[in-house]
């Protein structure tokens, strides 16, 4: 799990449908898990949990922030995951979960710290119940205290992956992570990237991509003006690409099961693009 704080902005400009930035930031990453990937085709046969201590790196990040306007829309288009109301009795069935649960992840144990709660995760996910504010009442065996379970953001993280949740945003990502160091002429381990669907500050989806060096390399500086030729050359490897729903060449392998990442990234890409 990666975490990205902005603590200096350097520059911030508008694009379309959105924002692009560059300045100091703190990457906070947590190893929880480690994906099996099968030789060759590096498509994820699954997840096994690993805990390592968490590592903190003071660098310099480029990001780009959706709109307000173009995250509703592409929610609404059922791009990127909508909000979810979870009913009434959710603040107080969250609550009875952490409580039950001693206010301890599950998963690894971790308690609550800082003042942030820990995430509360429905076994069988809400959306399947069919709750209709208004029309019925299904939300009442969502939120039963046996389907809830208390995690922390990391392991919450790894349970969604883990689930096959690779959107818009986790494709992107991959792709731009992947383009960005044959623009820059760089080695592609000079680079990390995180995805953040609210990020801190804005609580806006993010991507940000950082120099992987302390204090920065100057990549980060480079990529924010060569924005719009990156999201272009992203649209472009998209379109041309051959494969289906995704693969290791575009926007990474789809999920066994799984429709691919690649129709999402797509249309995200067309609407942020010049």
């Amino acid at each position: 799990m990666t975490e990205v704080r902005v603590i200096y902005q350097a520059a911030q400009e508008a694009v379309r449908q959105g924002e692009k930035g560059w300045g100091e930031v703190l990457v906070t990453t947590r190893v929880t898990g480690y994906r099996k990937i099968r030789r060759y085709t590096h498509e994820v046969l699954g997840w096994e949990p690993l805990e390592l201590p968490e590592q903190t790196l003071h660098t310099i990040g480029y990001w780009l922030t959706l709109s307000p306007e173009l995250t509703r829309a592409l929610q609404e288009a059922g791009i990127l995951p909508a909000p979810l109301y979870y009913g009434p009795d959710w603040p107080a069935q969250r609550d009875a979960a952490r409580a039950r649960d001693g206010y301890r992840c599950c998963q690894c144990g971790a308690p609550e710290q800082g003042g942030r709660q820990h995430d509360v995760h429905h076994l069988i996910p809400f959306r399947t119940f069919g709750y209709v504010p208004g029309v019925n009442d299904f939300y009442k065996y969502a939120n039963r205290l046996d389907n809830l379970i208390t995690l922390c953001p990391a392991c919450h993280r790894r349970v969604e992956q883990a689930r096959g949740v690779h959107g818009a945003l986790g494709g992107l990502a991959y792709l731009l992570q992947n383009l960005a160091p044959l623009h820059l002429m760089c080695d592609p381990a000079d680079l990390g990237t995180a995805v953040q669907a609210r990020a801190p500050g804005s609580d806006l989806p993010t991507i940000t991509l950082y120099d992987r060096a302390p204090g920065g390399a100057g990549l980060s500086a480079r990529l924010y003006e060569l924005h719009d030729g990156l999201l272009k050359a992203a649209l472009e490897v998209v379109e041309a690409c051959p494969c289906a729903g995704g693969c290791p060449g575009c926007v990474g392998p789809a999920l066994e099961g799984e429709s691919g990442a690649k129709e999402p990234v797509r249309r995200l890409l067309e609407a942020a693009s010049v």
